[in-house]
This record gives C-alpha cells, sequence and structure tokens, in this order.
C-alpha cells in the first residue's frame, strides 16, 4: 500500500484509492476553510446547488482529483455526523453505503 497526498496521484490513476476527510484552510475566518467532503458531497449528489468559492472551491477541486484516480475501487472516509447528510441521496444514485465503525462492531462513542 502506498500512502500519499491527492496531489501526489494527480495525472495518475491507481486501482484504489481512499479520500480522508480533511480541513482546507485558506485564511483564519470561518469562510476561509471547510472540511473537504462535506463541502463537496452534497453538491455531487444534488442536495445543494451554489457555486464554489473560496475554501469550498480548493476543496471541490481537490476532491475531484482525488475521486477521479481510481479505476476499481473508490472509498470516501467522513465523519459519520456529517456522511448521514448525504447517505440517502448516495445509495439513491446507487452508491454502496458501509459504516465500517458499525461493521466492525464499535460502539458509537468508542
Amino acid at each position: 500500500m502506498n500512502l500519499g497526498s491527492i496531489h501526489s496521484v494527480k495525472g495518475k490513476s491507481v486501482d484504489g484509492i481512499l479520500v480522508v476527510e480533511s480541513e482546507v484552510w485558506e485564511g483564519s475566518s470561518k469562510d476561509q476553510n471547510c472540511m473537504d467532503l462535506t463541502t463537496v458531497l452534497p453538491h455531487a449528489f444534488g442536495i445543494v446547488d451554489e457555486k464554489f468559492t473560496g475554501a469550498a472551491l480548493t476543496a471541490a477541486t481537490n476532491v475531484f482529483v482525488g475521486v477521479t484516480r481510481a479505476r476499481e475501487l473508490l472509498g470516501l472516509a467522513m465523519r459519520k455526523s456529517t456522511a448521514e447528510q448525504v447517505v440517502d441521496a448516495a445509495k439513491a444514485q446507487g452508491w454502496k453505503v458501509v459504516d465500517l465503525v458499525a461493521a466492525a462492531g464499535f460502539a458509537a462513542d468508542d
């Protein structure tokens, strides 16, 4: 297994990729930072229809680069509290959604 940043796979294809949610910072004010998958996935699943600007545009660009690299398997890892906002829309569009914490038998507060 090779680990790297999204930027390290730009222009490459890989069999599988896991995009782990991270925070995008472009400044100190609240509108200059965001959590990338929390910001992008509602757009991707048609829940939100707004233009990306600032940190959200950077997040969208990074996520696009990451998710378009995988040939066979794409995994997206994010906080359950924010994932719940997009799960129904993702399933309706044919995505397989797996709660790995629940599947491993961990309690929500472990």
